[in-house]
């Protein structure tokens, strides 16, 4: 639950993934995280659509028709692309698709899509660092697999987006 209300009112959910990997075995660690990161953004999301949205949309209704339109049609695969940018705090991914109407399902398919490989890529990065630092410096397969794995799935998501993307924009 603190770990829920650390998400909703920092956004960082960095020092969660750490605290995990580093007391927890992958697969709970990954349950855990993933929760957590996914509950906190859910609920970030509804706070901000029912306490602030009416407020922040009066302010930035004049840029957003023309957006809107464009969003609504190809939302799954523009709010995809943009959870998954780097870099972006996490209160702007979890409030800004408010301004363009993502329903709740939506938002919690594609957070779901896009969070859990990134925790698992982070999980399995934190603990190949420290089989690395424990194996006195030898490079195994094992912690190499564990380090690819989670890019590979994140690719092979991308990939399957873009081609219903394709699919949908041909019909």
């Amino acid at each position: 639950i603190m770990s829920i209300i650390w998400i909703i009112f920092t956004g960082f959910g960095t020092p969660i993934i750490i605290i995990n990997s580093l007391f927890f075995n992958i697969l709970n660690a990954m349950i855990i995280s993933s929760t957590v990161i996914i509950l906190g953004s859910l609920i970030s999301y509804y706070l901000f659509k029912k306490f602030f949205f009416k407020k922040l949309s009066i302010k930035v209704k004049k840029f957003i028709p023309n957006y809107k339109k464009y969003f609504k049609k190809n939302s799954v695969f523009l709010f995809y692309l943009f959870r998954s940018t780097p870099g972006i705090p996490l209160h702007i991914k979890n409030t800004f698709p408010a301004l363009f109407g993502i329903s709740y399902k939506i938002f919690l398919i594609v957070t779901i899509l896009v969070e859990i490989p990134t925790i698992l890529m982070n999980i399995l990065l934190i603990k190949g660092l420290i089989d690395l630092t424990s194996e006195q410096y030898t490079f195994s397969l094992l912690t190499f697999l564990k380090i690819s794995i989670p890019l590979m799935i994140l690719i092979l998501i991308s990939i399957i987006l873009r081609k219903l993307r394709l699919k949908n924009k041909l019909n």
